[in-house]
């Protein structure tokens, strides 16, 4: 078994499973590799590691219990700011977003994983309200492609690719209006999605006109979180049911 962090949401939901480790153990080495590498990749522009460890307990105790919320349930996740998350200033990588507010709502995309039982390790950077594709910005500097760090990781989600590409967690969310997901993807060597529009939502009604979407380094679960109901190996979507296929493949074919 390698390092924790480096493990796909598929292998980490099967080991949740058989209780080969727990999501505490898990979020630990995800907390740790951000600790180690982001003064030099800066991904991340908050990291909740108190909170994160408590999701994290009271996600084992669901495993162990045999009752956990999904497949998704204890594998961490890192979130792009723009998207609203209950509890956090979201600042859109820009100083003009002032901090004193409620922050008393999650973005769709967001309350998805938190029904799911995600951990939420932190949030990523973003240019200022992401409006290009490199991520730097007046609030949190410059965010550096992990494969080199001369290298800039593409934008606007370059924070999460960045984050991802480092090995911090398996998934990511971010945002994509013209190329936001699809460009550090790229750049960073991940699978990224960009839905269709509307599809997900990135904020409520008249908020954010971007589609909320995802990041991995590994595609297998993680669309039936933003998209439907997982049911055993298929999901079903729109009425279709899709099989999910072994890891490293397109996530999906059209059964019946």
């Amino acid at each position: 078994m390698g390092e924790l962090n480096w493990l796909s949401a598929a292998k980490l939901s099967r080991g949740f499973a058989r209780k080969k480790f727990s999501p505490v153990e898990v979020a630990k080495a995800c907390l740790g590799q951000i600790a180690k590498h982001d003064h030099a990749i800066n991904a991340t522009c908050r990291v909740e590691e108190k909170a994160a460890l408590a999701q994290a307990e009271a996600s084992a105790a669901r495993w162990k219990k045999g009752r956990p919320l999904g497949p998704l349930d204890g594998v961490p996740v890192l979130i792009k700011d723009l998207l609203l998350v209950k509890g956090w200033p979201t600042l859109r990588g820009s100083k003009t977003v002032s901090r004193d507010q409620a922050w008393d709502q999650d973005a769709p995309s967001v309350a998805r994983l938190r029904e799911a039982g995600c951990v939420f390790l932190g949030a990523t950077t973003t240019p200022e309200f992401g409006w290009k594709g490199v991520t730097d910005g007046p609030l949190t500097g410059i965010t550096r492609n992990p494969w080199d760090t001369d290298l800039t990781p593409g934008g606007s989600s370059g924070g999460s690719a960045a984050g991802l590409a480092a090995g911090y967690a398996p998934l990511a969310l971010g945002t994509d209006g013209g190329g936001s997901i699809r460009i550090p993807a790229t750049w960073c060597g991940l699978y990224g999605l960009k839905p269709q529009r509307g599809r997900v939502l990135a904020a409520g009604p008249g908020k954010l006109k971007d589609d909320g979407g995802r990041l991995t380094l590994n595609v297998k679960v993680g669309d039936e979180v933003l998209y439907g109901k997982y049911s055993g190996s298929e999901v079903e979507v729109d009425g279709r049911e899709l099989k999910i296929l072994r890891e490293g493949d397109i996530l999906a074919k059209v059964v019946k």
